[in-house]
Order: structure tokens, then sequence, then C-alpha cells
């Protein structure tokens, strides 16, 4: 099957405050050896340890730096060390540009990678310190190979602490010199030593390759690696954590942080705690020592309110930061146990040790009952698969608290792979056959939980093979299945930009779209659109009826984001997610037949005692799983201009009630501003008679009340909208719904002389009958002073009454006129309501926006004022009539005379300009331009401020 790569796993970047730690610690190397001979080896106690900086053509003849080895493949050693030739000789360089002063180290080849490493006993270390090693690297005339450090602990005997190995990053620089770094913590006791590996390694030799079966390795016969200014430095130990595992608080009061500085430079010290939210604002600062060399004590932390928050801790010597470290964590509110999320799930992996530990974490922290579990890669072992072992305790440990639970085969296991000879990616194939090899690591798991866990994903990058093949490698997969599992579901991951098959939706089948962080919120819609369109009810007694699901990343690792990048990418897919909730959730279909799948919000950081840290995005679906989950899309309402304004039920468990146990207000809006603005927009309207509960996406809670609006004292609700998702609660639905239906048709005022004819829509969204009033007090100016009144606007009537029956819909004649001097653009339409239905309501207010124009011209105006005050206008006409058309324009400027142009034979969809220069209007003046189509009653008045 062909699949194209999609990203599985993600490593945070080195912070730039890690860089600082670099830059300190090169500059006290130089200050260091500037004070010793070069021979002489630092002491293992002090800040750099050992400094290796290549520069011996005065003191050594060898061409090895002193207490180096070539680590090649040598019988007269003897060495055995299969892809490193004995003809790559790696060797001191002074004729090459270095780094730093003339000499550096370079590793060669001619075929085959090539090592330099540091003898045993050269580095001696405490075996409860944390080093780190940097150096500069850079490359030339390498096409696959890289460059690296490897750094190992060893006893005092020589023997190599495989668990304390350390690689960098490969390095490819074409040139330019690159600054590499590794840490090593001290977490064995019997470590003495420390063995440090310059490398230059081909492809197959790179370790993220060994697995990597049936591949013809490339490699370079020509080309170098270049190293220079290496240093060894001791770290002051830093650990900082919650305790809570995966660092999710869920908890009333704020987080506990756990701290541990430990130095044995023996260097005065200072440590200070900084605390930063989401927006990248310090939110807490507190020294934690005073020229100590140890802490270790427990911090109450004072945030400001729920969220993700990252904490940095920062180790200062002799005013140098010496060390630093990171904690992302999330502070989230209590929820009820029991609820049930709905769509609403995670993807966790259990083949990572780490997070397969912190999964049963990372799901309560989701605020999910569903998980699906990444049991099989290309690392697996039978030994991972052992029923005894953690990973089928972890499925346990779920399965018993009531999750329901999916398997995700990711990848083969690399002996299934080579056993079948395809690639470790080409998961489906291998299922072809009831009894396959397959069975050897799978029945014995599918055996286990076959009948509670019978929804099964294969492979995790989006699929590129044809349907029809794909459907019958699906049907496939479920007969050789049928045995372990009944009816079970087989789950493909799909490209979101790819069109949806009609073959994959059918029984059986789930569909899992992956989103590629660029879908927008309309993409979406119509991909759930088309799926519903196209979907089949179940046909067998044994089948499952045809799924939907996305798949939703964040766009980025938290430790690769600043300020508001971390806030907008939460907030985007935010947007998305309520979108595909949305969507299914007016479909028709049942709830259960859609899958919202948040992957990969969360990151494992660098080092040994790396911690499972959450992205900000599970805070995110932990408030809207809690939310949104158990109520019911009710309608989309169109009130304010470029908001998304989105009515919800009241929760299942509330709707049921009887009605004389609840005052109706457990509906809820969603609302988010479709595009940016620069303007703030507030939503303005009633929403109830008391008191709503406003939560943002981190799920803190403000409450709002109505504040008495306007010249008659109307109850309103303001509540602000930005981009992120807000979700309001304690909403009168009904009232909502009602307030929204009440809308102009047509939705445009005719700039054009003589008695408009438009309708009033009234909308009745009980099954009770209502009855009420509506007043039309704008435009008129009739919601401020009685002297504010402009009655050049005549609205017939304005006041409307209506008597509706449970669900009724009823358009209301209105008639406008008003003077031709009108400018267009938008204007006011504000109602107010008196509204008898399952209560008596105090006077009600909505405001909306009409505009005023001619529905098949456009004209644009854009003002410029130069230094001599001469102020130009640029008119831009256009239209949409049948035909040509001809116009007058006028311009009316302060103080000066009406200046007139005509425009002829304009074509339709032509644009045409025209200008306008005056001499006496000054900054802020109004200039107004009139267009008179001829052989036409209308006109078109719009004016443009003086800049």
């Amino acid at each position: 099957m062909r699949t194209y790569q999609g990203s599985r796993s993600r490593t945070p970047r080195r912070s730039g405050l890690t860089a600082l730690v670099l830059c300190a610690l090169a500059g006290l190397a130089q200050a260091q050896s500037e004070g010793e001979q070069r021979s002489t080896r630092p002491s293992a106690s002090g800040r750099v340890v050992k400094a290796f900086d290549f520069e011996e053509q005065d003191t050594n003849p060898l061409p090895v730096p002193l207490g180096w080895i070539r680590a090649q493949d040598d019988p007269a050693v003897p060495r055995v060390r299969p892809g490193f030739p004995i003809w790559n000789h790696a060797t001191l360089d002074y004729k090459t540009p270095a780094f730093a002063g003339s000499g550096s180290v370079m590793l060669p080849t001619n075929g085959g990678s090539t090592s330099l490493q540091l003898r045993y006993g050269e580095l001696s270390i405490f075996p409860n310190a944390d080093y780190l090693v940097s150096a500069r690297v850079r490359t030339q005339g390498v096409e696959h190979a890289s460059a690296q450090i490897v750094a190992t602990l060893l006893d005092q005997y020589g023997v190599a602490l495989e668990s304390t190995r350390v690689e960098s990053q490969l390095v490819k620089s074409e040139g330019e010199w690159t600054q590499v770094s590794i840490e090593l913590e001290g977490l064995d006791p019997s470590a003495a030593y420390m063995q440090i590996e310059l490398l230059l390694l081909q492809p197959q030799q790179q370790h993220q390759n060994k697995e990597q079966a049936f591949r013809v390795w490339e490699q370079d016969y020509e080309g170098a690696a270049w190293f220079d200014n290496l240093i060894v430095a001791q770290l002051p130990r830093l650990e900082i954590t919650t305790g809570a595992p995966g660092n999710i608080v869920v908890s009333e009061d704020p987080p506990n942080l756990q701290v541990l500085v430990r130095d044995l430079t023996g260097e005065q010290i200072s440590a200070n705690l900084r605390i930063y939210d989401v927006h990248t604002r310090l939110v807490h600062e507190e020294s934690l020592s005073d020229d100590r060399r140890r802490v270790h004590q427990h911090h109450q932390t004072s945030l400001p309110g729920y969220g993700w928050y990252r904490a940095l801790l920062e180790v200062v010597a002799d005013n140098r930061v010496v060390g630093v470290r990171t904690l992302d964590f999330i502070w989230a509110p209590p929820d009820p146990s029991d609820t049930d999320s709905g769509m609403f799930s995670v993807q966790t992996p259990l083949t990572h040790d780490k997070l397969a530990k912190a999964t049963p974490a990372l799901v309560n922290g989701a605020g999910v009952d569903r998980v699906a579990l990444q049991v099989w890669d290309q690392h697996t072992t039978l030994d991972d698969l052992d029923p005894a072992g953690p990973r089928f305790g972890i499925i346990n440990q779920l399965l018993n608290s009531g999750t329901q639970v999916s398997f995700t085969l990711a990848q083969l296991p690399m002996p299934l792979s080579i056993d079948l000879a395809v690639d470790p990616d080409e998961v489906l194939s291998a299922f072809s056959e009831p009894n396959g090899p397959w069975t050897q690591w799978g029945a014995q798991m599918f055996d286990q939980y076959g009948q509670r866990v019978t929804a099964l994903q294969f492979g995790i990058s989006p699929t590129l093979e044809s349907p029809v093949l794909l459907e019958r490698t699906l049907a496939d997969a479920r007969r050789a299945l049928a045995g372990f599992v009944p009816g079970p579901t087989t789950i493909v991951s799909w490209p979101i930009d790819r069109p949806i098959p009609s073959q994959l939706a059918t029984p059986g089948n789930t569909l899992q779209i992956s989103d590629n962080q660029t879908a927008t919120s309309d993409a979406i819609s119509t991909i759930v659109n088309e799926w519903v369109g196209m979907h089949t009810q179940s046909t067998g007694v044994d089948e499952s009826p045809a799924r939907l699901g996305l798949d939703l990343r964040p766009l980025r690792q938290p430790a690769a984001q600043h300020g508001m990048q971390a806030w907008s990418a939460t907030s985007a897919l935010a947007r998305r997610a309520i979108t595909f909730w949305w969507d299914a959730g007016i479909s028709g279909l049942d709830r259960d037949r859609f899958e919202l799948r948040l992957c990969d919000a969360w990151w494992v950081s660098e080092g040994k005692r790396g911690q499972v840290m959450p992205a900000p995005e599970l805070l995110m679906w932990r408030t809207l799983a809690k939310h949104l989950s158990n109520r019911t899309p009710l309608e989309q309402i169109d009130l304010l201009p470029g908001v998304r304004m989105l009515v919800v039920s009241a929760p299942e468990a509330e709707s049921n009630l009887e009605l004389d146990q609840t005052d109706g207000t457990s509906g809820g809006l969603v609302l988010w501003l479709d595009e940016p603005s620069i303007d703030p927009v507030t939503l303005k309207l009633p929403l109830a008679n008391t008191s709503v509960r406003v939560f943002d996406v981190m799920g803190n809670e403000t409450i709002v009340e109505p504040t008495k609006t306007g010249n008659i004292g109307v109850p309103m609700h303001h509540i602000p909208i930005t981009r992120s998702p807000i979700i309001v609660e304690g909403v009168k639905a009904e009232l909502v719904r009602l307030l929204g239906s009440l809308k102009l048709t047509p939705g445009m005022l005719e700039s054009r002389s003589g008695i408009h004819n438009h309708h009033l829509t009234v909308s009745n969204p009980w099954d009770i009958p209502i009855s009420g009033r509506v007043f039309i007090v704008e435009p008129g100016g009739y919601t401020g002073d009685p002297g504010d009144i402009d009655r050049s606007w005549e609205i017939l009537p304005r006041t409307l009454d209506f008597n509706l029956s449970g669900g009724e819909t009823r358009d209301l004649p209105v008639d406008f006129a008003y003077s031709l001097g009108e400018l267009a653009g938008e204007k006011r339409l504000v109602f107010d309501v008196e509204l008898h239905a399952d209560q008596n309501y105090p006077m009600l207010r909505v405001e909306r926006t009409i505009e005023l124009g001619l529905n098949e011209v456009d004209m644009t105006l854009s003002a410029k004022r130069n230094d001599a005050g001469i102020t130009v206008v640029n008119v831009d006409i256009s239209h949409r009539y049948d035909r040509e058309q001809h116009f007058d324009l006028i311009a009316i400027a302060p103080n000066e005379s009406r200046i007139r142009r005509t425009i002829n034979a304009l074509s339709p969809n032509k644009t045409v300009t025209r200008q306008f220069a005056f001499t006496k209007p000054v900054p802020g003046d109004e200039i107004v331009v009139v267009l008179l189509p001829r052989e036409s009653s209308t006109r078109l008045n719009k004016s443009v401020i003086v800049p």
C-alpha cells in the first residue's frame, strides 16, 4: 500500500536559553585555557571539565589529537566494526580554516564511515553529575553522510554503560559551522569516565536507519566533516516537575512544583523560577536560592487561572547562565468523571515507554472516555506483547475504567516486516490471510481483547492507495480478524485534501481523515457533508455502520512556539474541531458514527530524565469535551457580521428534566470571529433573564450579568468576541433563536426614491404558542434622546404584532422610505421586542446592520493629501447590469464648488476610475461623492475623510 509520510513524533527544538548556556561555557572555556597550559587537564570539579581546541601543532607530532584514537575496523587491534573501513583516517587539520584559531580535526571518507574516539581514562567525571558536551561542526562535499557526536559514560574498568549513551543530531551543513550539543545525565552511580566519539556516518550506520530492511544504501566516496572547540562542562543538576503524571494537574488549587537544584562545582549560584502563561506573559517570578549550591523544595505557585503554563528554572553563576530547565504543565478544573465525551477522543502511543505510562493521565487530562492506543510500531518486540507486560497492563487499566479503546497498528514490527518482505508502513497488506505470519504478533492480543476492542486502524500515515484496491484489502483484513474480533471495524487514515471515495463509506469501515493543518473550517464542513451524502446503513447484524473521523494535531510542539503562536494555534485547532462537531451533529446521523481525535498533543523533554509534558491543545480538548459532548447543535445564527454564532441545546441529562424542574436557561452559545478584526467585536444581546457563564478554551469561567442599556434600560449581555472560541452557558436557547430570526427581507435597502417593500421575519422556536410586538427603533434615532430622532426615515408600521403557534415562521410586511441624500453603507437596524412565551419577558433588544446601496453597482472611494495641500479623491466604479451603463459623478467638498465627471458606456463587470482634486479641504473634512445612473431614479452617496 502506498502512503505518504505523516508526523509520528516531534522533537522539541533546543531553546534560545540553552544557547545562552553554551555561549557562557564557551567564554569560560576560553578564559580558562588562556590561564593554563594547553596540555593541562581542567579539574573534574570545575565548570569546564575539558576543552579541546585542537591547536596541537607545537606539542603533538601525531596525526590525531593526543588522547584520541581512530576507532575503525582493524584486525590488528583487533577491532571488528563493519562499515568503518580502515582506510578512512581522521587527522588534525591546520590547513583548512578552523572555527577558531588554525587547528581542527577532520574526518574524511573514501567510502564508509569514519570515527575518532577519546581513549578510556582521558576524561574522569563525577558519577552523579550532569554534563554538557558541545562542539562546532561543519561538513563539506557530502551528499548522504552526516556528522555526529556520541558520548557514553564508562565504569572504572572502561566498560560502556549503554543506558547513558547519548547521540547528537545528525549534521550536514555544507561549509557552515554549526553548534552541536548533547547532555549526559548522571544516573548511574558506577560511572567514572566519559567517552566521546566524533563521527562521519554513512546512511547505513546512522542509528535511525539501522532497522530498515530491503534498502540499497547510498553513500559518499569523498567529502569530510570537521570538528572544533569541543567543550565538556559540568552542569548543575536541575529538576522541576508537578509530580502529576503527564504534568496534568486537575485540581481547584494551583499546582505545587517540586524543584531540585544541585551543583558540584563549588561556585556560588543563584536559582530563579519564572512562570509564563500561553500568551508568554510572566505570571509568577521568585528567587529560590541565595548563593546556595543545593535547593530542594516544594513550591506553591500563584497562577491567575486555569491554563497551560511554562515554568523556567534558571541557574546563574558569576553573572553567567549555567543551567536551564523548562516544564510545561496544565492546571485544569476538576470535572465529573462519569461524563460521556461523545465523539471526542485522543490517540496515544503505547510504543513509547514514558508516554505509555502517562497514557491514563493523558486520557483523563483530555477529559475523554475514548482512546486509540498505538500498540505496534517497527521497534515493537515480542516481549512488548507479553500479556503480563506493562503494555497489556495499561490496556487493562483503561478498559476496566470504562474507557472505549481502539487499537492502532502504526507500523509492522521489523521482524514481521522482514518476514513478509514489505515496508513497515505496509500494515494492511500483512492481514491478507487469516492465519498469516501476523498471528505470531497479534493473535494473543486480539484473542484477549477482541470482545472489547473491535476497532483497528491499519497504518498511521494517510494512504494514497486506490479506493478499489483499498476496499478489497480492508475486506480481507476483516475476514482475517473475524476469528478473533467479532464484527471488526477497520480504520484507515485518509488525506484531508483527497476526495472521499464512496467505496469506503460502507459498513465495517471508518475513514479517519488526517488534517494537514492548513484546511479551513469550510473545507472540513465540505468533507463531512460529502461523506454524509454517500453514507450507507449497516446491512448485517454483525457489521458496524460506516463511520467518519478527523485526526487533529497541534501545528507544532510548544517548545518551538513563542508568544501568540501557541494561543493562535490552539484557537485555530478549536475552530476546526467545533466545525466538525457541529456538521456531524446536524447531519441527522447518530453521533457515535463520528469521532474527533486529538493526536500528539504532548511531548517528551530531552534526556534520560525527560518528562511527558502536555501541549495547550490538550486542555482545550478537555474544555470542548466537557461543554459540547452531551449537547446538540440547534441553529447557526447570522446576527453579527463575521461572527460564528452557534446555538446549542441544554446538556442531555438536563434536557430530559420536566419543565417544572428547570428554568430553561441551560442552553449554550459557541462564538468566535471568522476573520481577524482590528476593532473589538462585542455581542450585545439578552441571552437570559439572569447572568450567563462564559468559558474560554482553557476552561476559565467569567460571569456576565445583564446590564441596562439605552434610553429605556433594556437588559443586555455584553460579551467580547475574538478569534478564540468561547462557550456561553446559562443561555435561554429559544429566546436567542427567536431574536436571531428577526431580520428584514430583502436584506438590502436600495438607494432609490419611493417606498421600499420589505418583510420582517419572526420565527417561534418554542413548541407552544407565543405572542408579542416588535418595535423598529433604528433607523430613525428612537434609541437616543427625543431630540435625536431622524424623521427623514419613514417606516410603516414601526410596531408589528405577532401571534405564532409552536414552530411557526411568519413574514410581517413593513415599508421603508428615506431621503435620497442618505449616505450609503451599513445602517443600524434595532428591534425592541415585547415577548409572551413560556414566561413574560422584559423588553428585549436585538441589533443588526443592513446595507444601504445599489445591489448592481459598486463604488469605492480613497483620498490622499499631498505636501502642497491638494486632496485627490479616487473613485472606482463597476456594475453588474446586463448592458452598458452611463453615469454622472458629483463630488462635494467643504468650501469648494461641486465638481462633475461623466462615465459613458461602461461595460458590465468592468471598472473605471475618476479623480477629483480639491485645494481647500483640511484633514478630518468629509468629501461626498454622488453617483447618478442616467435614466434611473437611483443614486449612490458615499463619503471619504481627508487624511
